[in-house]
């Protein structure tokens, strides 16, 4: 049975204790010897009386903690959502953060309290109960302050996946050798625009960008056209080496336009950019056929001027066409413009998936030196 009062650990003296894990157990938290601490590991602190106040005292309390784990918890008593203490709590040795299925206020709280300078693995993923109070600004707040990690991190590992979806910001990075940096992001804020935006800032715009190989979604419900100048801004990145959109009814406008767009003059003097200037891979999801259309405008508009844009070389595009789920007779899939856009120029590949039966189509696969 789950015990009514607080558990006293070693008669309340413990002058040597380093290492806390608790899990699912209730505690008197104000106790002496929870101090001092070198890894403090929480889970399943539903109803067992810890709030975010007391998880900042033991930190404070603890300044060569090295590893920090607060997982599937119910931290009460919050601050005033995304109010943090006056005081920041410096932690210098703290390698490991790992907040995973707490409340979002409690993850922006902790992580906007703490400086970790020397963090080498950073996990925030709230479970998303808090849809209020602040979160527009989110992930400003909390993660300001790990700018330099996260893009130290970009370029150890040489690639991240990056999406975008209505509420929330997912974002990882993780180091093909065990030991080395990485993160694992799941950050909810009150419009993508504003997730778009922050990412662009972190991963850095010409001169400053961290150039590595950045795997893009963007699902939306839908694609507001006041979200534009935040795609634009994404757009600018040399890193994206792949996009995927999915979608439904709405069409893809508002990103499907950039294609033919230049940005900014380059840092190097050589003029004006493309739109995803390295993309290599396109993903379009959809129950519609109608984008097919779209696909070959964007292609004719990306590569038709290819040789006005001096010294950059647009790779050549794969293109990916999947469609779950759709109606045959509002999906009517146009086999010979498929055929078209894949002698057009500038198209390495296109397939195209489907669950259903498509009228005519064949199983074929063309060539890729030839077009046949």
């Amino acid at each position: 049975d789950t015990p009514t009062a607080p558990v006293v650990l070693f008669g309340g003296i413990a002058p040597r204790l380093e290492v806390l894990e608790v899990n699912g157990v209730q505690m008197d938290w104000t106790a002496s010897f929870i101090r001092g601490l070198k890894e403090l590991d929480l889970s399943d602190m539903i109803d067992e009386g810890i709030s975010t106040k007391q998880v900042l005292e033991i930190l404070a309390i603890s300044p060569l903690l090295e590893k920090l784990r607060i997982n599937n918890s119910n931290l009460g008593h919050h601050f005033r959502p995304l109010q943090v203490p006056n005081a920041i709590i410096q932690l210098p040795n703290l390698k490991t953060i790992d907040l995973s299925e707490i409340s979002d206020q409690a993850i922006g709280i902790i992580l906007s309290s703490v400086r970790a300078p020397n963090c080498t693995a950073l996990k925030a993923q709230g479970w998303g109960e808090d849809t209020t109070d602040g979160l527009d600004s989110f992930p400003e707040p909390a993660l300001t302050h790990f700018a330099d990690f996260l893009r130290r991190t970009l370029s150890a590992n040489s690639d991240s996946e990056l999406g975008f979806f209505d509420d929330c910001l997912e974002w990882n990075s993780q180091s093909a050798d065990s030991g080395g940096p990485g993160f694992e992001l799941c950050i909810r804020y009150g419009a993508t625009a504003i997730g778009v935006e922050w990412a662009t800032r972190i991963i850095g715009l010409g001169a400053q960008e961290v150039v590595h190989d950045l795997e893009v979604t963007i699902s939306r419900s839908t694609l507001p056209d006041n979200d534009f100048a935040a795609y634009h801004s994404i757009s600018c990145l040399r890193s994206v080496t792949s996009l995927t959109v999915v979608y439904d009814e709405p069409s893809p406008r508002p990103i499907l336009d950039l294609f033919g767009s230049r940005s900014q003059d380059s840092e190097d003097g050589i003029g004006p950019i493309p739109a995803f200037p390295r993309l290599e891979t396109l993903v379009l999801d959809s129950s519609q056929a109608s984008w097919l259309d779209d696909v070959e405008v964007l292609v004719n508009r990306r590569f038709g001027g290819r040789e006005a844009v001096i010294g950059v070389q647009v790779p050549s595009l794969v293109v990916v066409l999947q469609m779950w789920g759709f109606s045959p007779i509002k999906a009517r899939v146009d086999l010979v413009q498929l055929q078209r856009l894949r002698a057009a120029k500038g198209v390495r590949s296109i397939t195209l998936f489907s669950n259903k039966y498509i009228p005519g189509a064949l199983a074929v696969v063309y060539d890729d030196d030839t077009g046949s």
